[in-house]
């Protein structure tokens, strides 16, 4: 799905980073398109997601991403 920020996405994001430093301007703009759009879960390694309420985040490992998948390990 391709999705792309419109101003309120702007704003809510820059909200985001202003609460939340740890995240990139950028990343906190990524966060509200999320929320808004209602996606489940970011992937990334990027830890600091981890801190924006409403925003799921999981690790890009294996381990992680099968579970997201509810795929069982080994089987593809």
């Amino acid at each position: 799905m391709l999705v792309y920020a419109v101003g309120s996405e702007h704003r809510a994001g820059l909200e985001i980073w202003r609460q939340h430093r740890d995240i990139g301007c950028f990343d906190a703009v990524l966060a509200a398109v999320a929320r808004d759009i209602g996606a489940s879960t970011i992937v990334s390694a990027d830890r600091a997601f981890a801190t924006v309420p409403g925003v799921e985040h999981t690790s890009p490992d294996v381990t992680a991403v099968a579970a997201l998948l509810a795929t069982p390990l080994g089987s593809q």
